[in-house]
């Protein structure tokens, strides 16, 4: 088992030979100077199966990101890789079900389990070796980082940063770095980033406003909310841009946004996958949850009087 390593600047990341199988299941494997992965003989790496996905991400060597020298098929399922950055006979194939059902049992009925899908079989979101996505967990601050370099593949606009209670060695700190420097995460002021935080539903749509470069939203989008006073003041602008470009999904009740709960991961796919639309990388996906002026009568909530958009935020709030 080769599991939750950062393996980079190498010549080459993994070079795996003979007749071994390793398995290989959540590891970065990039910026190695010659290949990041390379099988040689009878070697045939386990890069995932129908019950366990890869959910590797294998991107940036120099000459190829999966260097096939063997005279097998080695299978991909659910790993970040480049069909246009491999040699030799890789096969992709997507994690799926039996005919007729979800590809996780635990999806069945779901509100969500068509955007969860769509981004499963996109490699961006992976379920449990147990055939299980658990939609109602929490999406953790690191994990949601991870969520956005698998969408988004951010390009740096800005600066590295070492936060203080993420080390190198830590497994998601390379899709922090990735989420920070493309604009989606920053941290909090005394230097934190708290990967293991659950992150709010208002965070989430303030990473996607800032990251993907939306302009401050009409703050009278948010009348359609009942709930809309529960909005922070530093997140009006970017949740009314979220809003006014259907990003937003709330289950079961259109009308209320919940800002301050805790996100779950059918949430975020959800979010995600509207923000991919939005930006025209996939196609919609019709769902009676989707906050638009279609659905809600902006008469229903007075426009609360208090919304101003700020570009500071609280000291003790992290930026989004």
């Amino acid at each position: 088992m080769i599991v939750g390593n950062q393996i980079n600047q190498n010549v080459d990341g993994l070079y795996i030979n003979d007749a071994a199988r390793p398995v290989l299941r959540n590891n970065v494997i990039e910026n190695n100077k010659r290949d990041g992965l390379v099988a040689t003989i009878r070697a045939q790496p386990d890069l995932g199966t129908a019950e366990s996905s890869g959910n590797n991400v294998i991107r940036g060597n120099r000459q190829y990101d999966l260097n096939n020298s063997t005279s097998n098929t080695l299978y991909s399922v659910g790993n970040t890789l480049d069909a246009q950055r491999i040699v030799g006979h890789v096969e992709f194939t997507a994690w799926s079900g039996t005919s007729g059902q979800t590809a996780f049992r635990d999806l069945q009925g779901h509100w969500a389990r068509a955007y969860i899908e769509a981004l499963a079989k996109r490699t961006i979101l992976s379920g449990f070796p147990d055939g299980t996505f658990r939609p109602e967990d929490k999406v953790t601050r690191v994990q949601f980082a991870a969520i956005v370099a698998n969408a988004f593949a951010p390009s740096p606009k800005e600066p590295s940063v070492e936060f203080k209670d993420v080390a190198k060695s830590f497994w998601g700190y390379q899709a922090i770095q990735s989420s920070a420097q493309g604009g989606f995460l920053k941290g909090y002021p005394e230097g934190l980033f708290k990967p293991n935080q659950p992150i709010p539903r208002v965070q989430v749509l303030v990473s996607l406003a800032t990251g993907l470069g939306f302009s401050t939203g009409n703050a009278e989008a948010l009348g359609k909310y009942r709930d809309a006073t529960q909005i922070p003041s530093w997140a009006v602008g970017a949740v009314a841009a979220t809003t006014q470009r259907q990003i937003v999904v709330n289950y079961p009740t259109l009308s209320q946004l919940h800002p301050n709960r805790q996100a779950t991961r059918a949430e975020v796919a959800a979010f995600v996958y509207q923000a991919l639309v939005n930006a025209g990388k996939a196609e919609s996906i019709p769902s009676p949850y989707i906050v638009s002026q279609n659905l809600i009568d902006k008469a229903k909530t007075p426009q609360p009087s208090r919304f101003s958009f700020r570009s500071t935020f609280p000291t003790k709030e992290p930026d989004h």
